[in-house]
């Protein structure tokens, strides 16, 4: 976690930095991956620290591998003038980092780019996450959004 994912410092310097101790964090795309790895790291090391996603889903699949407490992260929501907000797509992009390093800036170029033709998708989901130290930006639901995006812009 510390030095980086492999979207951004490469998947053998990631394998490199691990050692006794270190946080290791993955993002996932499927539920049954999930499931997989959470049956894997039980029966390996006896528990999962922590994990997250949506709340009903997480619980069942906790609970479902005998996990009776599951940590659950809860979000209150955002306040005040959310009208100075950007477009909501923009924003399921930049919360994605859990330090905030994914700049709007940087996905409306990516956005404009690709609508124009300058960018392919696999190099606007390589700038977008280069930035994200923690690793927590998903790939595969940034190409659902990007798409999203760049078809609304397109019409």
């Amino acid at each position: 976690m510390e030095a980086g994912s492999i979207l951004n410092i490469g998947y053998d310097r990631v394998l490199e930095t691990v050692a006794d101790g270190t946080s290791v964090q993955a993002v996932f795309s499927d539920q049954e991956d999930v499931i997989e790895m959470l049956r894997t790291c039980g029966a390996r090391y006896g528990h999962l620290d922590r994990g997250s996603g949506p709340g009903g889903t997480h619980r069942r699949v906790c609970t479902g591998l005998g996990h009776s407490t599951p940590h659950l992260e809860h979000s209150l929501g955002v306040w005040g003038r959310t009208d100075l907000l950007p477009d909501p797509d923009i924003m399921s992009i930049t919360t994605m980092c859990g330090h905030g390093l994914i700049a709007v800036s940087l996905v409306k170029d990516a956005v404009e780019k690709m609508r124009n033709g300058k960018m392919t998708m696999d190099k606007a989901i390589a700038q977008i996450c280069r930035p994200c130290i923690c690793g927590m930006t998903n790939p595969v639901r940034l190409e659902r959004v990007l798409t999203r995006l760049v078809e609304a812009r397109s019409s």
